[in-house]
């Protein structure tokens, strides 16, 4: 019988009305894994749990019009701040520019560390109009100027995870994040773009931006279209796990927790975690299955 998930156990621990209707949502695909531990992450930092569900709703809504509560919800767990699961729209930008400003701070007084971005170089152009930001100071700075949470961003850029870049386009100072995408005929993508006070750019803002790194801009057009359902990826994912499983238990892990930090379209993992305190994850390896997903014909395909 396979193991409840870390997310499924502390859905265990919720009184049951709540239990059964995260647990129902989960089931359902309503809510990833990943952002119902973001939702459960809000109920432990504001210590209470009776809003939590019209929270959930609350967020869903936000999110899709940019209120960063995730980056709010996240600042505050690594800096051990309250929030409160009823802050009006105003009061979570507040708090989103308030934690930025703490984490910038934190970045400033630390003992400055260099990030390691060869795997990166080789695919950006060298004449980009601004530069790659190579260390934890320069990335406080960063979030300094731009009013912003990208220093918030620094265990992602330690691990290799991802690049940051200030970019100037159009007269204005953007902060562009960059991923490794692992396809040859485009090894680099575009996660994520923010201004001064996580504005986003205009179209024509976006496309400089894009063509300053020479990368391909999908258009509306593109983008529009159903995602692989879970079923088309559920084969693939049960087989990973049985070629992944017997390899931890070897090494007596018992619990992996993976962290993914993004949202909409873009993000990537941001850590992963072994019980198994002597398990060293760069000693072994084992070969999985992967997928990737193409637009052909007006409908996404999983090859």
């Amino acid at each position: 019988m396979t193991e409840p998930s870390v997310v499924q156990q502390r859905i265990d621990l919720l009184p049951r009305k709540l239990r059964l209707a995260f647990a129902d949502l989960l089931a359902c695909g309503y809510l990833s894994e990943q952002l119902m531990e973001t939702i459960l992450d809000a109920g432990e930092i504001a210590e209470d749990n009776s809003k939590l569900l019209g929270f959930a709703i609350g967020y869903l809504n936000l999110r899709e019009s940019g209120v960063p509560m995730r980056d709010v919800i996240r600042m505050s767990k690594d800096l051990g701040r309250k929030i409160r699961l009823d802050w009006s729209i105003p009061r979570w930008r507040n708090e989103h520019e308030r934690l930025s400003r703490a984490e910038t701070l934190l970045r400033l007084s630390e003992d400055n560390v260099f990030y390691d971005l060869s795997k990166f170089e080789p695919y950006i152009p060298s004449d980009f109009p601004g530069y790659l930001i190579r260390t934890s100071r320069r990335l406080g700075m960063e979030g300094l100027r731009q009013r912003h949470c990208v220093a918030s961003y620094h265990r992602q850029l330690e691990r290799g995870y991802c690049a940051i870049a200030s970019v100037f386009a159009n007269g204005k100072r953007w902060t562009v994040q960059l991923s490794l995408t692992e396809k040859p005929d485009c090894p680099i993508r575009i996660s994520q773009i923010r201004g001064r006070l996580n504005s986003v750019p205009s179209s024509c803002e976006r496309s400089a931006i894009y063509a300053a790194f020479d990368v391909d801009e999908l258009s509306p057009s593109d983008r529009v279209g159903p995602r692989p359902s879970r079923p088309q990826l559920r084969h693939v994912y049960q087989d990973n796990l049985r070629r992944v499983l017997p390899l931890l238990r070897e090494h007596n892990v018992s619990e992996v927790r993976v962290d993914f930090d993004g949202s909409g379209d873009s993000g990537c993992i941001d850590d992963v975690r072994y019980d198994a305190a002597d398990f060293d994850p760069s000693r072994v390896s084992v070969l999985v299955i992967g997928t990737d997903h193409t637009f052909q014909d007006g409908q996404w395909v999983c090859v």
